[in-house]
């Protein structure tokens, strides 16, 4: 699906221009996806020092015990495709140049950017950016209609680098084996479950497992695969529902019933998902989030009557709307915060990332509905230039090196905790990569660290990257400090004629320690050190260069 998302302060007013692509499905699976490296049950098996268990790990009768390699350390550990680059050409139905560019995706490939490392993510649980103790569930919401055409690298030509209507992002949305990592990927991220962005049901149950160009098989596909792999965690995982521009269609046609066309698209839902064991449900009674829809109905003129739809609908799910607006939106059961924007002409605005007026409002519209389900938003950021806001100009929402996700949900915890919290937390989103607002390559905080050594102590400190983005060398000079974005530090070290297999001579070191004796910790050698900085969750980890060591 395509959508364009502007959204203001205070609600939201979206207009979309993405169409469907006609199905060239054929019967094997495209993947692309990396093998990943989580489990089903949320933990992480890929070696990482976050992954270890606790303690120092020395010598073993005077010879160096290695707990992991450089190379694990470094390589992709999220369900994106190592192929996957984030430079394109935007197209010219979007009004877009023919100069290849890109949105601030990290790419997931383990290529260096100067002292830094790629698709290298923190897999410290999010919910540690909660306030201790909270029950608040934490969902992640995905857009997963991309495939590829299996060129790598991916072409930047003109129209070269898209695949149906969407840009090549080097995997499948729908392929079996990207769907089941991708789901381990989200667990072992600390998600509850994942929202799912469903743009109707044109193509029935979609394309599983096969590789397909079409927008709405993609889509439904993947949605059934993750119902899959969600209900074989046991419990530990579950999805639900939101409904897109599916409507658009039948609101562009003479005497479609808008009306009709939601319960039959409700019905079809609760004849495939709801049921599902692993379907979101409150009281019973399944979750289901509506993006827009309202508004394509009135862009033809037409009106959703939502208490024919309430009475008709199957499964007597609860109704959750977009923004403010929806509390009191006809037969709403609550609503989400979704995310804010400004058009690029007019950046930053007064309210550029969502925490001076946008976030505030909500809240304070879901503390005076405290019956309602409330679910407020924490986001990394936003850049459509890709698609030129889908042909209405470029818009945007500064990542700031990771201080945007921490922000906003700095915003989302301090409602937690007060009289009215929160019934969960998403995250927008997964893998929208049009929008610059996708997590699941990571997010890039520009953390590069140096070590040295005086004696027996090793010391670091924290800078940003040379080639850090502008909104993020801004907040720094605005007094932001790149040690908000570590979570803890882990030493190593490495025979000297090594370099690759690693021993964990220091574990959990905090973020505001910047040292470490090295006495009793090494037996007599020559090695390599490394400081590896774990990132806060969602963020990227970054390994020093190693520095040689004698005693």
């Amino acid at each position: 699906m395509l959508r364009t998302r502007a959204l203001l302060p205070v609600f939201l007013v979206a207009a979309c221009s993405r169409a469907p692509q006609a199905s060239t499905s054929t019967t094997s699976e495209a993947d692309g996806s990396s093998t990943g490296t989580s489990d089903a049950s949320g933990g992480n098996d890929s070696g990482r020092g976050e992954a270890d268990a606790g303690g120092t790990s020395t010598s073993d009768g005077g010879t160096l015990v290695t707990t992991t390699t450089k190379t694990a350390l470094l390589s992709n550990d999220t369900s994106a495709s190592a192929a996957f680059t984030d430079v394109y050409t935007p197209a010219t139905r979007f009004n877009g140049s023919t100069t290849p560019i890109s949105n601030g995706d990290a790419p997931a490939s383990p290529t260096p950017l100067v002292d830094l490392t790629h698709g290298v993510v923190s897999k410290v649980s999010v919910h540690g950016l909660l306030p201790a103790g909270a029950a608040t569930k934490v969902f992640v919401e995905t857009q997963s209609w991309f495939c590829t055409n299996g060129n790598a690298p991916i072409p930047t030509a003109a129209n070269a680098d898209q695949c149906g209507s969407h840009v090549d992002i080097g995997y499948d949305s729908n392929a079996t084996s990207h769907v089941q990592t991708e789901v381990a990927d989200m667990m072992s991220r600390g998600f509850d479950g994942v929202i799912l962005d469903w743009v109707g049901q044109a193509a029935g149950l979609g394309a599983i497992g096969q590789h397909s160009t079409d927008t709405t098989a993609i889509n439904t596909g993947h949605i059934s695969l993750v119902m899959k792999s969600a209900e074989a965690t046991g419990g530990k995982f579950q999805f639900a529902v939101m409904e897109d521009e599916g409507i658009k269609a039948c609101a562009a046609q003479a005497g479609c019933d808008v009306t009709a066309q939601v319960v039959s698209d409700l019905s079809f839902l609760a004849a495939h998902f709801f049921t599902s064991p692993a379907y979101a449900t409150v009281g019973g009674r399944p979750l289901v989030y509506f993006f827009s829809i309202d508004t394509w109905a009135h862009a033809y003129n037409k009106t959703i009557d939502w208490t024919t739809v309430r009475a008709q609908v199957r499964g007597n799910p609860l109704f959750v709307f977009e923004n403010a607006g929806g509390f009191t939106h006809a037969e709403s059961d609550g609503a989400y915060a979704w995310l804010t924007v400004t058009p690029i002409a007019s950046y930053p605005g007064s309210d550029p990332f969502g925490t001076a007026a946008f976030l505030p409002y909500f809240y304070g519209q879901a503390a005076m509905h405290p019956t309602a389900y409330r679910v407020g938003s924490a986001y990394k950021g936003f850049d459509d230039n890709l698609v030129n806001g889908w042909g209405g100009g470029q818009r945007y929402t500064g990542q700031q090196c990771g201080k945007t996700l921490l922000d906003t949900m700095k915003a989302a915890s301090a409602v937690i905790s007060g009289a009215h919290p929160l019934d969960a937390v998403q995250v927008p989103t997964w893998d929208d990569y049009e929008e610059g607002s996708e997590i699941e390559t990571g997010i890039e905080s520009y953390a590069a660290i140096t070590a040295s050594l005086s004696g027996s102590t090793l010391s670091w400190s924290v800078s940003p990257a040379a080639d850090a983005a502008p909104d993020c060398k801004q907040a720094i000079a605005q007094g932001f400090s790149l040690d908000a974005t570590i979570h803890h530090y882990e030493v190593y070290a490495s025979p000297a004629s090594d370099g690759e297999d690693l021993a964990r001579i220091g574990a959990d070191v905090p973020a505001s320690t910047k040292s470490l004796d090295l006495g009793g910790l090494l037996p007599p050698g020559s090695y390599l050190l490394y400081v590896y900085a774990v990132g806060q969750p969602l963020l990227h980890n970054h390994l020093s260069q190693g520095i040689s060591f004698t005693h």
